[in-house]
């Protein structure tokens, strides 16, 4: 078995390591949004509502980015009604299908 480094390789002179846990690549001087990842969906719904967030072939499944946000919702209040509370971490493993739509 051979180890490899866990640089990427296609490494460049604005490649930097953040906090040890993860990678930059690019320009870092000013943020990508200023907005949270729940901002983010909001923003999104906003603008792009009705139009298409995930297309599950397979299974001929369409969801919108409003479906999305509803499941996220549903999801987080579930979440919380087994006791999970704002900041506390979750894990989700789960294979790209629609079983939450």
């Amino acid at each position: 078995m051979t180890m490899q480094s866990d640089m990427p390789r296609h490494r460049s002179a604005t490649t930097i390591r953040a906090n040890e846990l993860s990678y930059v690549i690019g320009d870092v001087t000013s943020p990508a949004s200023e907005l949270t990842v729940p901002g983010l969906l909001a923003e999104t719904v906003k603008l792009h509502g009705q139009r298409p967030a995930a297309v599950f072939r397979e299974q001929g499944i369409r969801g919108s980015w409003q479906e999305l946000a509803e499941a996220v919702d549903a999801m987080a209040a579930g979440l919380h009604a087994l006791g999970l509370r704002s900041g506390e971490r979750v894990g989700i493993w789960s294979p790209s299908v629609s079983s939450g739509w």
